[in-house]
Order: C-alpha cells, then structure tokens, then sequence
C-alpha cells in the first residue's frame, strides 16, 4: 500500500485555505478490495478499486490530523497511517500593559503575540492605519502619552501564508484643555449689562465649572453644551454693576482627570482701532476702522477727532457700516500728523480709542500768511512736523527773538494753507473752525 506525496517522516504538507489532495494505491488480491479514507473513524470515501483520490481545502483545524487508508478484501486487511502538517497563518492578539485606558504623561506598553507554525517575515505597528513601527518587535512603547497618542493601534504579522491583525483601542485621559486660549480669556462689558463670557473645551469626560475668583458682579450659572466627540462649549455671563466690578475673575474646569483654572478678565467697552501706529508718506491714502462690538452700531453716534500734541484739530465724520466706522483721508501730507480719536456715543456714555499717525514732510521754512501785518507781528520757523525747533522773528528786522511756544496758548501764527481749505474769496476756511482756536496753526 502506498500514499502519494508522503514525506519519509510520514506526513503529507500543506497549506492553510490550500488544496490538498490524498492519493492511496493497492495491489489488490482476490478477491477484490475495497479501499477507505477514514479522518479520525470518520469515513471520508470508499470503492472497490486499487487507486483512492480525495482534495480538500485544508483549514486550520486540519493540522497534524491523521488520515487512514484501509484496504480489505475479507481475508486480508490493511491499513496505513498518514499525518497532515498545515502550514498556518498568523492569528494575532494584541494586549496593553498595564492598560488601554492611560492618563495624559504616563507610558504604556502595547503587546503583540500571534500563533502559527511558521516564522514571521514581517511584524509591523499601525496607528490609524498608518505604519508606525516597521520592524520585527514585537512590542510597542508609547512613552509621555498625550491626548493625541489616542487611536486605533495594530500589529499585523505576516508570513509566507498569509497575514493576521489584531487591534487594541488606546484611550488617553486627561484632564480639561481651553482651546485658542493661553492664560486669560479677555471680555467686554458695559457697566449694568450682562457681559457674555464663552470659550470651548475639550475633555474626556463631560466636564464640570465653577466659579472662583470674584471682584464683585453678578454671576450667571455655567452651561456646557456637546459640540462633537470630547468637544464642549462653555458658556456663563457677568454683571458689572459699578466700575470696581470689572477685574480678575476665575473659573475652575474639572473632570475624573484633574483640573485647569481659567483667568477671566472683565474690561470695559473697547473700541479698537486699526491700525493702531502708522507712517505715511506724503500723497498717501490715510484709512482708518474702527469697530465697536458691544451694541448695534445703529444705536450710537460715532466721530473721529483729529488731535495733535494734545489740542483738538478738527472733527472728521467717518463712513459707516454695520458695527464699523471707516475713516479715509486720501492725499495726506505732514498736517494730517497727530491722533486719531474714533468716538462711539450713546446717550449715556461715549467709548473711544486712538490711533498714532505720521506724515514724513521735508523740512520747511514758511514765511508770514499776510506780508502786510504789522512789525508787532512773527512767522515761526519749524524744521520738521515735529516742531523740534520754534524761534520767533520780528517781521520787519528778521531778528532772531527766543521763545518758548505753549501749543495750549492760541497764537496768531501760520504757516501757509491748504488750497483745500481756502473759501472762494481766497480766505482761509481752517481759521473758521472751533477745532483750531485753540491750536497753534501749523499749517
């Protein structure tokens, strides 16, 4: 009796998920034998004949079975014993020391051990999806772990069969983070209104807030709202009731992790402008904006003032829209040097805040306005917009006389004007206006 493809150990060799076929041959006697497959006393196929084939798809349960070939003609019996060796793929397990679930800054350890009878080719870590270890390591250490360690890790193995993979879930814990906040969350507020204060968190768990430092306004409770996957909105409001009110005010976020303290500043009603410093050149486009955040804009009135040095120049109107006013000076030159105030007015209060600007100007020398004043009066000498340097000349001896200019003092002196601002009878218009009285015109 003979078994096709036996190995001199006696095995027939074979692959998982492969075919494998089984080929038993007898000289036969008389009378005629019947040959069996048998698989552990089960019948897998009999004839009457000298030759026996039997294929299969091999499965993992298949190894190191053993498969019998019997002949038997009623006198005589024989039978013959064979043993499969299947050759498997990998079947993986993945565990974590000391477990899935780790807090933010510690180390873990993740595990892969797999079965088959064959060596590996290939061991390799994947985070998400994407290959993270590549290499014959069997074992994975995430070291510091943050919040950004948590995904999806698996190990896959893969041999000349096939390829097992196994995955384990890391799920970091950590404690309260504010998002696009570093150290203080900065909020508006109008004396007697209700100031809202709202920022985003993300948290493992829902979290919880309370109040903790407190100069003195009235408190709302918290709200926390889910946005999406460990992401919530947190949301209170404060009443200012008097100016002592505004201030420092605290919050504590928690959650099973630990802690986070959030400073919340209560300022009053800024009014910002943009920009804040600039330097033009001559025949440049001035444009100023300036938003107010609070209210509707359709609910105040609102001006730019024009100062220089401290004294008031001129009030500008700016164009408005929605919750914004936009100032546009275009042409500059050096006398659009100074401050610029934007106002926003209620019938109750006025906000304002200032922006820096400078018009680089050659220096100039700028004779009297009217070449027949009298000898009483001086022209000023300045050699920059700065008016570093004022000397006084009598008119008529141009004497250098010393002087020392107050700009809080109206004095009848000029330096020329804008054709701008020249009236139709040629007189100078700027002099007409309540802003300049009171400052020295250098114009």
């Amino acid at each position: 009796m003979t078994i096709v493809n036996e190995t001199a150990e006696g095995l027939i060799l074979g692959e998982q998920n492969s075919v494998i076929v089984i080929i038993c041959t007898v000289n036969s006697g008389h009378p005629q034998n019947t040959l069996e497959l048998k698989l552990r006393n089960t019948s897998m196929m009999s004839n009457s004949s000298d030759f026996i084939k039997h294929s299969f798809v091999a499965n993992r349960n298949d190894n190191l079975k053993r498969i019998m070939c019997i002949a038997d003609n009623t006198f005589y019996r024989l039978v013959k014993n064979i043993q499969l060796l299947i050759y498997l793929f990998p079947i993986v397990y993945v565990g974590a020391e000391p477990s899935a679930r780790v807090e933010e800054g510690k180390n873990i350890t993740l595990l892969c051990r797999y079965e088959s009878n064959i060596k590996e080719n290939v061991l390799r870590w994947k985070r998400n999806k994407s290959i993270v270890l590549k290499a014959q390591n069997r074992n994975l250490t995430l070291t510091n772990v943050s919040r950004d360690s948590t995904g999806t890790y698996s190990c896959e193995v893969e041999n000349r069969i096939g390829i097992g993979a196994d995955m384990v879930e890391v799920i970091v814990l950590y404690k309260p983070r504010v998002l696009d906040i570093h150290n203080t969350l900065e909020v508006e507020s109008d004396i007697g209104q209700p100031s809202f204060v709202s920022f985003t968190i993300v948290s493992g768990t829902r979290p919880y807030i309370s109040w903790t430092l407190d100069p003195g306004g009235k408190k709302g409770n918290w709200v926390v709202q889910d946005l999406r996957y460990e992401t919530y909105n947190v949301s209170s409001t404060i009443v200012p009731y008097d100016q002592s009110h505004l201030g420092c005010y605290g919050a504590r976020i928690r959650n099973n992790i630990g802690s986070l303290n959030l400073n919340i500043e209560l300022v009053g009603f800024k009014v910002p402008v943009v920009p804040t410093r600039m330097i033009y050149n001559t025949s440049n486009i001035i444009e100023l904006t300036c938003n107010v955040s609070l209210y509707n804009a359709s609910q105040l009135s609102t001006n730019w003032v024009h100062f220089y040095e401290g004294t008031e120049i001129r009030t500008l109107k700016g164009k408005v829209e929605n919750s914004s006013s936009k100032l546009r000076i275009p042409f500059c030159d050096y006398r659009d040097t100074g401050t610029y105030t934007c106002r926003w007015m209620s019938s109750t209060a006025m906000h304002s805040f200032s922006s820096e600007i400078y018009v680089r100007s050659k220096e100039q020398e700028v004779g009297s306005r009217n070449s027949s004043r009298s000898s009483s009066h001086s022209y000023a000498e300045v050699d920059s917009v700065y008016y570093h340097t004022v000397e006084w000349r009598n008119y008529t001896t141009e004497a250098p006389l010393p002087a020392n200019v107050d700009p809080s003092v109206n004095a009848d002196v000029s330096i020329g004007s804008r054709e701008s601002d020249k009236t139709e009878d040629g007189t100078d218009q700027t002099q007409t206006e309540e802003a300049t009285q009171s400052y020295m015109e250098l114009v």
